[in-house]
């Protein structure tokens, strides 16, 4: 025998005096198949078996971690909206496009999710253009006039259609 082999049988030992591994012990409880239409035939095993020792699938656990990232997504770009106007243009520039990969990056992940999840389960897309154009409506170009009061470029004025 290996010493792999002695030192495998050395803790199954152990662990069978400390009451913690017993492969004798008859009643396994049977894995439940619950509402599983959604999953490949394939699967359904490998996720019974994963559901019943408290692992949920894949695409759970990733729909888990994308939710959670739009969350943090959404207080970074409300501070980087606050922060906006206190910027140099290069900062600016630079935030932009940090924050332009970092909101494709997560459109990607968004979509890659999409196409393997049940149609129940998917998340709306990131619609990257319309929140850089929400986080750079912070900056507004006022220009003081030849009397002293500031007005603001036509481009920035509210339209009463918004």
């Amino acid at each position: 025998m290996t010493q792999r082999g002695l030192l495998i049988d050395q803790l199954l030992d152990e662990a069978r005096r400390k009451g913690i591994y017993n492969p004798d012990t008859t009643g396994e409880p049977e894995l439940s198949f619950d509402d599983m239409t959604h999953v490949d035939p394939a699967d359904r095993v490998a996720f019974a078996m994963l559901k019943s020792n408290g692992f949920a699938p894949p695409f759970i656990e990733e729909r888990t971690q994308l939710l959670a990232e739009r969350i943090a997504l959404g207080g970074a770009a409300q501070v980087l909206r606050e922060r906006m106007p206190i910027l140099d243009e290069a900062q600016r520039t630079r935030s932009i496009s940090e924050m332009r990969r970092v909101l494709t990056d997560l459109w990607r992940r968004t979509l890659d999710y999409n196409l393997i999840a049940p149609p129940a389960l998917q998340i709306e897309g990131i619609r990257v253009e319309y929140e850089l154009v929400l986080i750079a409506s912070a900056i507004t170009d006022a220009r003081p006039d030849a009397d002293g009061s500031v007005a603001l470029p036509p481009q920035a004025q509210k339209s009463p259609y918004r």
